[in-house]
C-alpha cells in the first residue's frame, strides 16, 4: 500500500486510497503531555489509516457477501422449482405413454 504523509505543527496525516477514494489517518500530539516525534506520529497515522481502510473493506465485503447469498438463495429456489417442473413433466410423459400403449393394444 502506498502512503503520503503530511505534517504540520503537532499533527501528522497519512493518506492512502481504497476503491479509488482517499482515506486518511491522523495522529495529533498533545503538547502539554507528550513530546512530538515525527516518526511516531507517522506510524500512528499510518496504522489509523490502515484501520480505516480495513473498516471500509470489511463493510464492502459484507455487502458483497449478502448480495451473493441472496443470488444463491434465488438460484436455489429457481432450481427447486425447475426440478419439480422436470419431475412433473416426466410423470406426465409416463402417463401419456401408458395411455397411448393401452389404447394401441386395445384396437
Amino acid at each position: 500500500m502506498r502512503y503520503k504523509f503530511y505534517a504540520s505543527g503537532n499533527k501528522v496525516v497519512c493518506v492512502s486510497s481504497y476503491a479509488k477514494r482517499a482515506v486518511r489517518g491522523v495522529a495529533k500530539c498533545n503538547m502539554e503531555q507528550d513530546t512530538f516525534e515525527l516518526e511516531t506520529g507517522k506510524k500512528l497515522a499510518q496504522l489509523r489509516c490502515d484501520k480505516a481502510i480495513a473498516v471500509k473493506r470489511h463493510k464492502r465485503a459484507s455487502e458483497q457477501y449478502l448480495a451473493a447469498m441472496k443470488a444463491y438463495e434465488d438460484a436455489e429456489k429457481n432450481m427447486l422449482k425447475m426440478r419439480k417442473y422436470f419431475e412433473d413433466s416426466g410423470d406426465e410423459l409416463a402417463a401419456a405413454d401408458k395411455a397411448l400403449t393401452e389404447f394401441e393394444s386395445s384396437i
